[in-house]
């Protein structure tokens, strides 16, 4: 009451701090409340009343935290003009996709500078297909962790009751249609990879630097229509790995693990294990490799059979009595000397880079051979190593080649997979080849726990695999056991072909990077910006506006230092939850990011996976049972010097995977079965668990011990960090 007539008196709401004594109320001190929105905020007739349901579910894994103007409005339009060609791939009439243009042109929506998926538009959006309701499948392959409450889901009811009609003739055709698709998928995904290549090809051999700023915005548009616009067989890939990963699901939950999802959904992942011949676990392999090759001098070839421009390997030298000393000399050297390595590795990629320029690819190993001529000379100067390893002038020269080898294997590995980074699709990141130390690091740390064995790791993972493919042949009669295989090689081939063309994707945003870079050094050097990484505080549509004409405001450095107070606001203030649903106009809800937190619609549902102390509960990912210290992070600079721990995080991106072999398990926040955190942990044989509620990133910290059971997706805390006492 005294609040109440508080705010009557001052003629707002008020902030009250009061005491009571002797059964007397005191009011200490009151001050208005500024944070609080209008009235009118609070009044459908101003603001509306349809709901947006917000999830980020899964895309979180790709754009965490902040995003960019540039990377946000580049996504944007990815995502509308993919899903368009989607749609009518699928087989939707073009009036029904122009229909629901309002829908893809807003999949996506930015929270207080953070991605999320619009989800009714991605359930009136899949409500167009003619397969019947995929929305459930959908969620599965999202991670989305609550169902619909009532008042959505009669929304929801609505979207399908409006979804379009097929006739059994419609939809007869359109399954033969998809039928053959699935039967020429390989021969799909390989055409696809030619064509992408050639233009991949292109942009690589392209200074966009050396483009004018109408040149540039036209090869945005070139790449937009070139590229982005013959994506139909990754998205329609997505499709099929929907469908067949929810019916593997399904059979595997009635066949074998009737009213115990989480048996399920262990035996689900156990046979998705160890597929092989998955991109995205290919780069962490070969850091192991180069690393094995350094701690053991053996040389693997295979390093050199993954660049276009092979550079030859000298073979290893003679064994005699001062192999091993020049092996632990070549071991000191790497992981004593960082920053020779970095400068080597910088020096031979502007030596790559010159090559590609100047010469064939046909006459690279000649100039490799001559480059390793010229530098050797350095190596007279490195009187340290020479006494070390022995005073013989050959011996010396052929340390100095074996640096030279491992050098040169990092360079190949930068040439591929210099733009698989910490968060890789956010077009303002750094990427590998601005600062390489990254994988030098990772190198090292293999190094240093001998957790370089390629061939154990791929022993786990069969090893897990068979296990579960025995028990579906032990346990399952033929006629079972044979719509279950089909769907799980179908299952199988999906997963791997998304990651493989998410690689496509990735080297895709690589190239829009690097140009929209040059973009902003040609505004830098007219003065509009005051540095290169300004133009990422623009959007896509601004850029070519500004260059065609079109732009409502020639100060771009006056929006730009704008947008750069409001975002550093957004990194500062307090992050949105996962789900929300908001109402009416969206914009006047993101104002106030104390009312977006009273949104959240999984408050109840973390609150009961916190109901126990003692126990994280999640989605199993890759069976195992781990006993040991967490390490928990938020960011890749606190993973340094990483040994075997439990590593913890709030979600990871293929940039961290490199990682994962220095740790003996993973519990990740965020993420579902099918996040590339899933799939690469499954290739790795590592113990995972993910889209782990009750509060992971608050109630452990680094130095707590706990016993992990992956294949249950449970974790135990066992003793506190700094708490001798057992639970």
């Amino acid at each position: 009451r005294l609040a109440v007539l508080l705010e009557g008196e001052r003629g707002a709401p008020q902030d009250l701090e009061w005491a009571m004594a002797d059964g007397v109320l005191y009011c200490l001190q009151t001050r208005p409340i500024v944070t609080l929105p209008p009235s009118s905020f609070f009044n459908p007739s101003v603001t509306g009343e349809t709901p947006t349901l917000w999830d980020n579910s899964n895309i979180v894994e790709s754009y965490s935290g902040v995003t960019s103007p540039l990377t946000f409005s580049f996504a944007s339009h990815a995502y509308e003009q993919v899903y368009t060609l989607t749609l009518k791939m699928a087989g939707v009439p073009g009036a029904v996709v122009e229909e629901h243009r309002p829908h893809l042109s807003n999949m996506l929506g930015l929270v207080r500078g953070n991605m999320f998926y619009n989800l009714l538009n991605w359930y009136c959006c899949l409500a167009c297909l003619p397969f019947g309701d995929t929305s459930k499948f959908m969620e599965t392959m999202m991670g989305v962790k609550q169902t619909l409450d009532p008042e959505l889901e009669a929304r929801l009811k609505q979207i399908r009751d409006a979804a379009p009609k097929y006739s059994l003739w419609s939809r007869l055709c359109i399954l033969v249609s998809v039928a053959w698709k699935i039967l020429r998928l390989d021969g799909l995904v390989e055409g696809f990879f030619a064509r992408f290549n050639k233009h991949y090809e292109d942009a690589l051999s392209t200074d966009f630097t050396k483009l004018s700023l109408t040149q540039q915005v036209d090869y945005v548009k070139h790449l937009y229509k070139n590229v982005l616009g013959h994506w139909e067989v990754p998205i329609y890939n997505d499709t099929y790995v929907m469908l067949f990963f929810g019916l593997l699901k399904g059979l595997v939950g009635r066949y074998l693990a009737t009213g115990n999802p989480h048996k399920a959904e262990g035996l689900q992942n156990d046979l998705m294990c160890g597929q092989g011949d998955v991109e995205s676990s290919e780069p962490t392999k070969w850091l192991m490799r180069i690393a094995e090759e350094i701690d053991t001098h053996h040389h693997h070839p295979s390093h050199s059979s993954h660049t276009t421009h092979p550079s030859p390997s000298p073979p290893p030298p003679p064994e005699h009595d001062g192999s091993g000393s020049r092996s632990d000399a070549l071991r000191r050297w790497f992981l004593g000397r960082r920053e020779e390595v970095l400068e080597m590795v910088r020096e031979e990629g502007e030596r790559v880079r010159g090559v590609r320029e100047r010469m064939t690819a046909s006459s690279y190993a000649t100039e490799s051979e001559a480059s390793g001529l010229r530098q050797r000379k350095r190596a007279t100067d490195d009187s340290e190593d020479t006494h070390e390893c022995t005073n013989d002038r050959d011996t010396m020269d052929e340390l100095y080649q074996m640096k030279l080898n491992i050098v040169q294997s990092l360079q190949r590995f930068l040439n591929k997979y210099g733009f698989r980074c910490i968060n890789e699709l956010k077009l303002e990141e750094h990427t590998l080849h601005d600062d390489p130390g990254f994988i030098i690091d990772i190198i090292a740390g293999y190094i240093r726990t001998k957790s370089y064995s390629v061939a154990n790791m791929e022993a786990r993972e069969t090893k897990i695999r068979e296990a579960a493919e025995s028990e579906i042949q032990g346990t399952l009669p033929w006629y079972q056991r044979l719509p279950l295989n089909w769907v799980l090689f179908h299952a199988r081939r999906g997963v791997k072909h998304r990651e493989n063309l998410r690689f496509a994707r990735t080297k895709l945003f690589g190239v829009f990077r690097s140009l929209f870079r040059a973009i902003g050094d040609n505004l830098v050097s007219l003065g509009l910006l005051k540095q290169r990484q300004d133009v990422f505080y623009l959007t896509v549509e601004e850029i070519t506006a500004f260059v065609e004409g079109r732009s409502v405001t020639n100060n771009l450095s006056g929006l730009v230092e704008l947008r750069r107070k409001e975002y550093n606001g957004y990194r500062k203030g307090l992050a949105p939850p996962e789900r929300l649903v908001t109402r009416g106009a969206c914009g006047p809800c993101f104002l106030f990011p104390q009312l977006l937190s009273d949104l959240d619609l999984l408050r109840e549902h973390q609150a009961e996976a916190a109901s126990d102390p003692n126990v994280l509960t999640g989605t199993p990912c890759c069976p195992g049972v781990v006993e040991g210290i967490v390490r928990v992070v938020t960011s890749i600079e606190q993973t340094k010097g990483l040994n075997g721990e439990i590593l913890v995080t709030a979600r990871t991106d293929p940039g961290w995977v490199p990682l994962y072999p220095l740790c003996s398990g993973l519990v990740i926040e965020r993420g579902s079965l099918l996040s590339h955190s899933a799939v690469v942990a499954r290739e790795l044989g590592l113990p995972t668990i993910v889209g782990v509620s009750g509060g992971l990133m608050r109630r452990l910290s680094t130095g707590t011990r706990v016993h992990m059971d992956a294949g249950k997706g449970r974790v135990t805390i066992l003793c506190l960090h700094g708490n001798q006492e057992e639970h």
